[in-house]
């Protein structure tokens, strides 16, 4: 049986989604720095709030909770665009997360096999 609160959700969600939201927040600069170097021509203040905040959490699990699969993180921002935003959305938000994993994720993994 789950543990859950008294809003019925999973006391392990919860804590999830807590731990997220602490970790964009104490990393905010960080990652808007990544998410600016990332996707070209485009500044934190142009993104619609919503492609913003979706890449902020894909950021932040990819970068440094490092817990998630990066093929998982970058579909679940996908799914959560299409849903939340736009299909135009979706494919920037595929397209960052794409070029920060490759660059970032994959040559750590690598580095570490060598």
């Amino acid at each position: 049986m789950l543990d859950m609160d008294e809003s019925g959700l999973a006391k392990a969600s919860v804590a999830y989604g807590e731990a997220l939201f602490k970790g964009v927040v104490d990393n905010v600069s960080l990652i808007d720095s990544l998410m600016e170097e990332y996707s070209e021509n485009w500044t934190i203040e142009r993104m619609a709030v919503v492609d913003r905040n979706i890449l902020r959490l894909a950021v932040y699990e990819l970068t440094i909770r490092n817990d998630v699969p990066y093929k998982v993180v970058i579909d679940e921002a996908v799914e959560l665009a299409k849903e939340f935003s736009s299909d135009e959305s979706a494919a920037f938000i595929n397209g960052v997360l794409d070029k920060i994993a490759r660059d970032k994720v994959l040559k750590k993994k690598n580095a570490a096999i060598q």
